[in-house]
């Protein structure tokens, strides 16, 4: 198992264009400005914005699956939407879960 972190943007597009990967887990608040931000006014790119970049420049057949995960919920919608509308096989994993499984395998 190897894991690769990105923590902006810019970092996660150099890493998907460079690599493949066959899971992606994907945050929406990439920003600290844009914590809890409505995706549609975000002043920064974030997690829909890197959505719409892989619907755009990776095939759905490459990624076995793609979890979106936020503390902004309506952040991690507007992605799973636009990943599935895409044909990417997506899962929304609520914050409070994604951090009571790390603890349980920390």
């Amino acid at each position: 198992l190897q894991i690769t972190r990105t923590y902006n943007y810019e970092s996660t597009i150099e890493q998907l264009k460079t690599n493949k990967f066959d899971q992606l887990w994907l945050d929406h608040d990439l920003s600290e400005m844009d914590i809890l931000c409505d995706p549609a006014t975000c002043l920064s790119p974030t997690g829909t914005t890197l959505a719409k970049w892989i619907t755009e420049n990776l095939n759905p057949r490459d990624i076995e699956s793609i979890v979106c995960h936020s503390l902004n919920p309506i952040g991690a919608k507007s992605m799973s939407d636009i990943l599935i509308k895409a044909g990417f096989s997506t899962t929304i994993m609520p914050f409070h879960i994604l951090l009571a499984t790390i603890k349980t395998y920390s």
